[in-house]
């Protein structure tokens, strides 16, 4: 008999926490906090410039899709830089990376709708680099010897990447942001490093 009141004793003051109306009367005024739901998979797509290589191909595409467990996320991306006019000799420079990273998560709340996120990450890693110089024109081949053969260059690289990203937008529970990308590759060739104005999609 003493332990069943020991117990109703215990569960009417564990009752007695609970959120409810009661709570819900005391917190008039206070907007309630909506935790958005935290991503673990981000795909980052973008156009910038890049600043190395001598400037032979500044004009830049970029994309990677990331896994993310709490706040480390493994990244696999490329970077694709051409040149800027029609003028020969062509340049082509591919990077695609592998990389381990640390990711950084904040919030902006609003009132009763689900708050914003803002995503920033650092990774590094390793990458498959190439660079290509081509004189002969793109299409048919109209003059066979004239031009000189295309040079194809291959090196292992270093990448080193930082992104940071706001996210206002969640539809269908995927959430769409923007933000920019820095990156920098060591390799054989002359360094590259640039950045891109990226739009994000997670989930």
């Amino acid at each position: 008999m003493v332990l069943l009141l020991l117990m109703l004793c215990v569960a009417s003051s564990l009752r007695a926490q609970e959120p409810g109306a009661e709570a819900s009367e005391h917190s008039v005024g206070v907007p309630p906090y909506v935790q958005p739901p935290l991503a673990w998979i981000r795909a980052v797509f973008g156009y910038g410039g890049n600043a190395g290589l001598n400037g032979s191909a500044p004009s830049t595409v970029l994309g990677d899709i990331s896994y993310q467990a709490g706040r480390s996320l493994i990244t696999a991306g490329f970077i694709v830089g051409q040149n800027v006019t029609s003028d020969v000799p062509y340049h082509t420079y591919t990077e695609v990376d592998l990389m381990y990273g640390i990711a950084f998560e904040s919030t902006v709340p609003h009132y009763k709708d689900p708050s914003d996120n803002f995503h920033a990450s650092l990774s590094a890693g390793i990458s498959a680099d190439s660079y290509s110089e081509r004189w002969r024109p793109y299409g048919p081949r109209m003059i066979p010897d004239f031009y000189p053969p295309t040079m194809y260059q291959y090196s292992i690289g270093l990448p080193i990447q930082f992104q940071a990203i706001y996210e206002p937008l969640r539809m269908f529970g995927v959430g769409l942001g923007l933000g920019a990308l820095l990156f920098y590759n060591i390799s054989a060739f002359t360094p590259s490093y640039g950045g891109a104005a990226v739009v994000e999609a997670s989930y």
